[in-house]
């Protein structure tokens, strides 16, 4: 809905082939190819007034001992990958293989099959409004009656109609009735009893 996307987090995901042994990695073209990545990223994330400091970026990698026909995704650092911390990606896949299937194989060869980037931009949440609470009894947001079918009679019934906005938290509404609010109309069934909650809910 409408409001669950201004909640929600901005995220671009980027995946792309690499296909090597571990043994054998391009430092320098990987590292390149998590850096262009994630510039594409930051700059989608920069046309919707995402702010730098507001983005936050995820590495992994797809990796596999050799002949394998399935991958496990391993999370690493955004440093860069070098001959100084390439053991700590092979011995962070080994940890995830065993997680995952019970067993690892260090002294198989590995294999890098996809790179990963994650860019996420957070989103501001807005300031919720804070509704007057009241005791359960909801009459000030009576507005009228309604006939509405109700099934116990097999037949229509009067109903009582509420505003929305003029309910108070803890208000509770007893069935039959409906409560309108500015973008949608809630049915309450006959034996329903529907409360308002903080910060606008019904359950």
């Amino acid at each position: 809905c409408a409001f669950g996307e201004i909640l929600s987090d901005i995220k671009h995901s980027y995946l792309s082939s690499v296909a090597t042994r571990l043994a054998e990695l391009d430092h320098r073209n990987l590292n390149q190819l998590f850096s262009t990545m994630e510039q594409q990223g930051r700059e989608e994330l920069r046309v919707v007034a995402i702010e730098p400091n507001a983005i936050e970026v995820t590495r992994s990698l797809e990796m596999r001992y050799e002949d394998q026909v399935h991958e496990c995704r391993v999370e690493i650092t955004t440093e860069d990958i070098s001959d100084a911390n390439l053991e700590k990606v092979a011995d962070a896949f080994h940890f995830t293989h065993e997680e995952l299937f019970t067993y690892s194989e260090k002294d198989s060869e590995v294999e890098i099959m996809n790179a990963e980037s994650v860019i996420t931009g957070r989103v501001s949440r807005p300031l919720l409004p804070l509704l007057e609470k009241g005791d359960e009894a909801p009459y000030r947001a009576l507005i009228g009656e309604r006939e509405m079918w109700n099934e116990k009679i097999d037949g229509f019934a009067l109903g009582g109609v509420f505003d929305g906005s003029r309910l108070l938290v803890g208000n509770v509404v007893k069935g039959p009735a409906i409560i309108e609010e500015a973008t949608t109309s809630i049915v309450c069934f006959p034996g329903w009893r529907t409360t308002l909650l903080e910060p606008g809910t019904y359950v």
